[in-house]
């Protein structure tokens, strides 16, 4: 992850897209692991839900989660 995001910043601006098949925040292991800990960095995260849709920028408690 640490390599990823590196390369995430030689970029303008940076991105960096980590993906599973969960289509609820509430149940991917990547919002528990990953998310929780790139936010209190800045990083932005984003949720494409189950409908195609997405959360963005929102805490799991915030999407109604209840995490």
């Amino acid at each position: 992850l640490h390599r990823s995001a590196r390369e995430a910043e030689r970029h303008e601006p940076p991105r960096l897209a980590v993906l599973c098949s969960e289509g609820d925040p509430q149940h991917c292991h990547r919002e528990h692991l990953i998310a929780h800990a790139l936010r209190p960095l800045g990083v932005e995260v984003r949720h494409i839900l189950r409908d195609g849709s997405v959360a963005e920028g929102a805490e799991s408690g915030q999407l109604g989660l209840g995490v």
